[in-house]
Parts: C-alpha cells; sequence; structure tokens
C-alpha cells in the first residue's frame, strides 16, 4: 500500500499541486549532473560512516532548493527515529549538492489502509537537532550531520 501512496503522491508533485520542488523521487545531484554519493549508516554519535557500511545516492521523496526544504513521506505512526539514517543521507547529499544545509525537513503522513494523507511532522533543521544538542544522553543525527560537532561537547 505503501507503494501505491508514493507513487499517487509523486504523480501529484510532479504536476505542481503542491508547488514546486527541484527533485521528486530522484537522486540528487552536484553540478555537472552526477549522483551525490553518501554513507548508507553513519555512527549517530560522532558522524562517521560506520565500519563496512557501502555509500549510495540520497534520494529524498522530495525537495525544493529555493526553500531549502526536503520531504520524506512516511506512514502514520512511524516512529521518526526508525528513519534517521534515511534523513541524514538526504541532508548530506543536498549539502554537498547546494554548499549549505536545508533549511526545513517534512515528514507528511500517510494511512497505509486507506491511503489518505494526514497531518505533517515538520521541522527547520536546528530544532530536528536541538534536542540532541541539548542532551548528550540522547542518540541523535546532529553529529551526523553538522560537522565536527560532538552530541554533548
Amino acid at each position: 500500500m505503501g507503494r501505491e501512496a508514493h507513487a499517487s503522491i509523486a504523480a501529484e508533485r510532479r504536476a505542481g499541486v503542491y508547488g514546486h520542488f527541484d527533485l521528486i523521487n530522484q537522486p540528487i545531484a552536484d553540478a555537472s549532473g552526477n549522483a551525490i554519493r553518501v554513507p548508507h549508516r553513519v555512527d549517530l554519535r560522532t558522524g562517521a560512516p560506520q565500519a563496512g557500511t557501502y555509500l549510495q545516492e540520497a534520494i529524498p521523496d522530495a525537495v525544493s532548493f529555493k526553500r531549502g526544504l526536503i520531504l520524506e513521506d512516511k506512514p502514520l505512526g512511524r516512529p521518526i527515529a526508525k528513519d534517521r539514517q534515511e534523513i541524514i543521507r538526504a541532508i548530506r547529499g543536498y549539502e554537498a549538492s547546494q554548499g549549505e544545509l536545508p533549511t526545513r525537513i517534512a515528514i507528511p503522513r500517510y494511512d497505509p489502509a486507506s491511503e489518505k494523507w494526514g497531518q505533517s511532522t515538520k521541522f527547520t533543521l536546528g530544532k530536528y537537532l536541538g534536542s540532541a544538542l541539548q542532551n548528550s544522553d540522547l542518540p541523535s543525527p546532529a553529529a551526523a550531520i553538522v560537522p565536527g560537532k560532538q552530541v554533548g561537547s
């Protein structure tokens, strides 16, 4: 069911129903058009690639470079913590492409049973990282996104 919901919303985004997006289910690319490859998994405390991890393309559900926005569609009720690595890949790909971090992350939610879309969870990048930077006991993507920033340091 999730694939159908993703395909439906991607078609609507391509048609401009929700405004302009630079990328929709496409790899983030560099200035030459080459897909940017990022580590599949990183250590959430240090930001270093995990031992033995491979590189893969960063392919968010939608990106607007003008708005500094990355969208990642997820089912209702799915904890954001389950998708931290995927979101980190999108953020790192965006940064490699644009030379700056995105300003916002949005996670539109859909009901897999009905294919209806619910509310989006929206974050500024600072808010997404904020709790991790304030509480060193939380495993978080902060160090994985902000180069040189160690959680709790």
